[in-house]
């Protein structure tokens, strides 16, 4: 998870969003009826978990987005942080349940935000990317991950991000063997060595005694 936080943290620092602040004490009433609304609308939701399995994940990831929202306007930043942190663990069981490859998509959408322009009237938002953006591959993840299990995509992740001259935590994850071989598939790749695919597979797949 740390490693996640680094990702965010360098890229407010680079597009110089990286201000920090106490919560305020105050009462926002504005956020507190937010929450509360959320609130009714989780509990409307759990007539429904029998239907369909994404209403639970729906009830759950609106349930405790209300009660952090309560807690954050009331100023209340000890339940604010336990908010916070059953919003993450219901994130990341959500991803579990459906088996989506949440680290790879993660590494892959950091990647494509680096790639954004920020403008000199932008304010706390950058809504316009720029011509140097790169959209995120999640859709090429999901369906490698659903074809062949979510593990390779690292390996997947790494390669492509290393292709495009950006830094990976993907690449970083990797065991020593996997990122020379990596390295040489760059250079295969470089030269339309027709070899890549059936190197990359042999990657993926190795077993983790040969990594």
């Amino acid at each position: 998870m740390q490693a996640c936080i680094d990702l965010v943290r360098a890229f407010r620092e680079r597009f110089d969003l990286s201000r920090e602040c106490d919560v305020p004490i105050n009462r926002d009433v504005w956020l507190v009826d937010i929450g509360t609304d959320l609130l009714h609308v989780s509990e409307s939701l759990e007539q429904l978990l029998d239907s369909d399995s994404r209403y639970l994940r729906a009830h759950l990831l609106i349930e405790e987005l209300g009660e952090f929202l309560l807690a954050y306007g009331e100023g209340d930043e000890v339940k604010a942080l336990d908010g916070l942190c059953d919003l993450l663990y219901v994130l990341l069981g959500t991803a579990i349940t459906h088996r989506w490859p949440l680290v790879e998509a993660f590494a892959e959408v950091h990647a494509s935000n680096m790639t954004k322009q920020r403008k000199s009237d932008d304010t706390g938002r950058m809504r316009d990317k720029g011509d140097s953006f790169q959209p995120p591959k999640i859709a090429e993840i999901l369906a490698f991950a659903k074809e062949h299990g979510v593990r390779p995509m690292s390996v997947m992740s790494a390669l492509d991000h290393r292709l495009r001259g950006m830094q990976s935590p993907a690449f970083q994850q990797l065991t020593p063997p996997q990122r020379t071989l990596i390295n040489t598939l760059c250079e295969q790749l470089a030269n339309n060595n027709e070899t890549v695919q059936r190197g990359l597979e042999a990657i993926a797949y190795l077993p983790e005694s040969e990594t």
